[in-house]
This record gives C-alpha cells, structure tokens and sequence, in this order.
C-alpha cells in the first residue's frame, strides 16, 4: 500500500498551522482598518451634507445616528452604516459645529471641528 507516512502528515500539518498563525492576524487588522474607513467616510459625507445644508439655511443642523437609524430632528437626511455612530453638535451660535464618528467594530473615534476644518483622530 502506498500512501503518506505519518512524518510526512505531521509536516504539512505543521506548515499549514504556521500558514494560519502568520494569516489571521494580518486579516483582523486588515478588517479593523476597513471599519475604520466606513466611519470616517461617513463622517466626511455627513461634512458635505452639513456644510450644503449651511448654504441654504445659514446655520448647521445638530444631528445623530446610531446603526443605521436617523435621530430625531435630523433635517439632513443622513442615514450612516450599518455599525457607524455618529453625533454632530451644533454650537450656541448657530455658524460652527462638531462631530466624532465611530464604527462599532473599529478601534478609532474621528473628529471634526468646523472651525478649524480638518478631520483627526
């Protein structure tokens, strides 16, 4: 009978574990990332939204969503992705406001001031 010897077994079990080890962590950061880009991608079209919505009423909107839902008193109409929370706060004057975003399974919160215009960590 021919077939593989129990050496030969143990060696290709052996390379396929190490295969894994090096794998599966490589894919669970590339993972975490791609949360990641939901968030701040829907940060950055909430930004758009915000600032079209400025243009035309001269004040920002004060806005939330959490899992796909649109908070209360959202007049922009936004509804950000599956897993995304996002709150946006209006400032007492009307003509600036703040947001951070987040993805429920990402390991980054992102934050906008419109003052100063730039999106950070």
């Amino acid at each position: 009978m021919k077939g593989f010897t129990l050496f030969e077994l143990l060696t290709i079990t052996l390379i396929i574990g190490i295969l894994a080890a090096i794998a599966i962590p490589s894919f669970s950061h590339y993972r975490t990332n791609s949360y990641n880009i939901v968030a701040i991608n829907d940060l950055r079209n909430l930004i758009n939204m915000e600032e079209a919505y400025f243009t035309d009423h001269s004040k920002y909107s004060p806005y939330q969503c959490n899992d796909s839902s649109v908070g209360e008193g959202n007049y922009l109409k936004f509804i950000c992705s599956k897993g995304v929370q996002i709150e946006a706060w209006v400032g007492s004057t009307l003509d600036f406001w703040t947001a951070h975003s987040r993805h429920t399974y990402g390991n980054k919160t992102y934050f906008y001031d419109s003052r100063i215009g730039n999106i950070h960590e």
